[in-house]
């Protein structure tokens, strides 16, 4: 994984401020919004969190960083189609394991994909703002990966609060 040095991206004076715009209800709201669809709604959150940042980012940042959201959002999809496919359709038991195993391997799959994306997302965050690491406005990696949308959500959350714009 790639880090991105703050050189490299515009700071908020010159580029905008997008932390505005990335501020999102809840993150209770978000996590009950991707309890009733099954995960699927942080896909969709995922893209268009990527899509709001990705307008103040160079195009060398913002188009992978897009596509990569995409898949993301893509994946979540996918990897219902083997719980869809066991509730609907009558199945054998050993076809309703391999259902069962496949759902499973693209859930872990779409899991890390998410929590990859959240990485980046942060990376992207900390470098454009240029936040200090021992600064309380900092995405800590670890916890974007063990919470992905969710500690995204809830920290860009907290810095809206702590700087109102």
């Amino acid at each position: 994984m790639n880090t991105t040095s703050s050189e490299s991206l515009p700071t908020p004076s010159h580029g905008g401020d997008p932390i505005a715009e990335l501020h999102h209800p809840s993150t209770w709201w978000l996590l009950f919004l991707a309890f009733i669809t099954a995960g699927v709604y942080y896909g969709h959150y995922v893209v268009r969190q990527t899509r709001t940042l990705a307008r103040f980012l160079p195009d060398e940042k913002a188009n992978p960083l897009l596509g990569y959201a995409t898949s993301v959002l893509i994946m979540a999809y996918v990897s219902l189609i083997p719980t869809v496919a066991l509730l609907l359709l009558p199945l054998s038991n050993s076809t309703a394991k391999a259902f069962d195993t496949l759902g499973g391997i693209l859930s872990l799959i779409w899991v890390l994909m998410h929590s990859i994306w959240s990485i980046r997302f942060s990376g992207h965050m900390n470098a454009y703002y240029g936040y200090p690491r021992a600064s309380a406005d900092w995405f800590r990696g670890f916890w974007s990966f063990l919470f992905s949308s969710l500690y995204i959500n809830y920290k860009l959350n907290c810095n809206v609060e702590r700087h109102p714009r």
